[in-house]
């Protein structure tokens, strides 16, 4: 969850990162936080998938159309006979958006979303901390060392770092300095307190505290002269209906405090107990509620990060607009799997190919293991923020598996998934910084804007996704080997013109595979 005030980073990496055109190699290497225009048209009714669907042969080596520019004719309204030039444009990466971002936004986002990223971690303790619970202060920071930078081991699950270097193909690493513990000198109450406010007390007599410990430049890592996040853990209960005793990232926004001459800006305050959350929930067949449990469930923390690198929350977070976020089906939907194509783009973890108007043939790969995604362009507008459609292999490893079969939105089997995108930005003299209100950067958002930034077009050509807010993605709405795919709209009710081919599901040095065919005019 983030926090309404927090103006300029709900959307914040939702900011112009133009296309470059270069032929480089792909990449190869819970439950929602929610308090809480119509469907989307999707493509004609397929047949879901089943464990049938996936087959055994080695798949042919891909046969890609010309990169060179085509033109056709369309005709306009008026009547008149206009050039359009067709295009693939294959391993698109984004230009540098310190470039082109900042003008509009004002700052920064808080975590960079590439390299090497140290963050603070500081533990918050009261006069009432249950230590018999947590254990003493070096048994809570020993955890939380494996929390944030552990293996799977360690975990039962992913850390923090181990998670963000999984789903950006190494292009993130985080490694997590935890401070000792911080004593507020004060006792909580779960019913007491306000959102920041209480926070940025102990955040600021937590900074003040450690001052001469800790040379707080260090983690300015882009440069913007404030420390990116700080990471407080408080060591109490957390109670959903409060404001304050929850899991959320958040800026401070007090007078202006500096320690080693970097600002104190963005946190994020979660529940030590978060950890201890069951990870899983499914019926056995007698209808029993089943919870899984790992050793330390580190979702919170890795969704609340999603926000920390400039991600939005694609749940249904607001009353009107469309219904429903991703049916659970992604990192900042569900607190789960994995984070969806569009996020990985505007992140710079992938490089899709995009196809304008072209025909085009290609070997699409798991996109759990090395990020393979073709982009269908309505525009051509060499930019990430229009509407498209984006296509990827989506299997029930990596990240996915641990839920794979436990149906919570996690679907069990392979299948190819196609999200619907509309990311126009709002025009920039309606973008006012000065706004203490939640404001995407993006017109649309998955939580009550008139049409989704984000949606699954579901297989089974139903739009429950779109309407129904307690729907949870399954093997029916991915599209299964062999089947072919029409009818794709646009939001303005236009066909896309394409046709989609969905090849066999092989296996290729243990990475499953398939090939892609667009075919437009037919």
């Amino acid at each position: 969850m983030k926090k309404p005030l927090n103006a300029l980073y709900a959307g914040l990496l939702t900011v112009l990162m133009i296309f470059v055109f270069t032929c480089c190699d792909y990449v190869s290497d819970k439950k929602r936080d929610s308090e809480s225009n119509t469907a989307s048209d999707t493509a004609e009714t397929i047949e879901p998938i089943t464990s049938g669907d996936t087959g055994d042969e080695s798949l042919e080596e891909s046969e890609t159309e010309s990169e060179e520019e085509s033109e056709s004719e369309t005709e306009s309204e008026s009547g008149e006979v206009v050039q359009k030039n067709s295009a693939v444009h294959e391993n698109v990466a984004y230009d540098n958006i310190e470039k082109t971002a900042w003008g509009l936004v004002g700052q920064k986002p808080s975590l960079p979303s590439t390299g090497d990223v140290e963050v603070l971690v500081i533990p918050i303790s009261f006069t009432n901390t249950d230590y018999e619970k947590y254990g003493t202060k070096t048994e809570i920071i020993e955890r939380l060392e494996k929390a944030f930078n552990g293996t799977e081991e360690q975990t039962g699950w992913y850390s923090l770092s181990g998670y963000y270097k999984e789903v950006s193909y190494g292009k993130l690493n985080i490694h997590a300095n935890i401070s000792e513990v911080y004593e507020t000198g004060e006792a909580y109450d779960v019913k007491k307190g306000v959102s920041g406010k209480t926070d940025c007390d102990y955040l600021l007599g937590a900074l003040e505290y450690f001052d001469d410990r800790i040379d707080y430049s260090v983690y300015d890592q882009n440069d913007d002269g404030k420390i990116d996040c700080v990471y407080m853990v408080y060591l109490a209960p957390y109670y959903s209906s409060s404001d304050l005793w929850w899991a959320y990232f958040y800026s401070y926004y007090g007078k202006t405090v500096k320690y080693d001459n970097i600002e104190v800006c963005d946190y994020l305050w979660f529940s030590y107990e978060f950890f201890d959350e069951y990870i899983s929930v499914y019926r056995t067949e007698n209808g029993k509620r089943q919870y899984v449990y790992v050793d330390i469930n580190c979702e919170t923390l890795i969704h609340e990060t999603g926000h920390a690198l400039g991600l939005d929350d694609y749940y249904d977070y607001e009353d009107g607009g469309v219904v429903g976020g991703l049916a659970y089906f992604d990192m900042m939907d569900g607190t789960q799997g994995d984070h969806c194509p569009y996020s990985k783009a505007i992140l710079g973890w992938i490089s899709p190919t995009v196809v304008y108007e072209k025909d085009y043939t290609a070997t699409l790969r798991s996109f759990a293991s090395t990020g393979d995604t073709i982009i269908i362009s309505k525009n051509d507008g060499g930019t990430y923020f229009e509407e498209y459609y984006m296509i990827a292999l989506y299997t029930p490893t990596g990240v996915n598996e641990i839920k794979k079969e436990h149906q919570c939105g996690i679907p069990e089997h392979t299948g190819i998934m196609i999200w619907h995108v509309d990311a126009t930005l709002i025009d920039k003299e309606d973008f006012d910084e000065e706004v203490d209100t939640e404001i995407d950067i993006t017109l649309y958002n998955n939580g009550g804007a008139s049409r989704k930034l984000i949606t699954l077009v579901c297989a089974d050509g139903s739009d429950e996704i779109d309407t129904t807010d307690d729907y949870e993605v399954s093997d029916k709405d991915l599209y299964a080997a062999k089947r072919v795919i029409t009818g794709l709209k646009w939001y303005d009710g236009t066909d896309v013109g394409v046709t989609v081919t969905i090849g066999e599901f092989t296996s290729a040095e243990e990475t499953e595979q398939t090939k892609i065919t667009l075919k437009y005019g037919e």
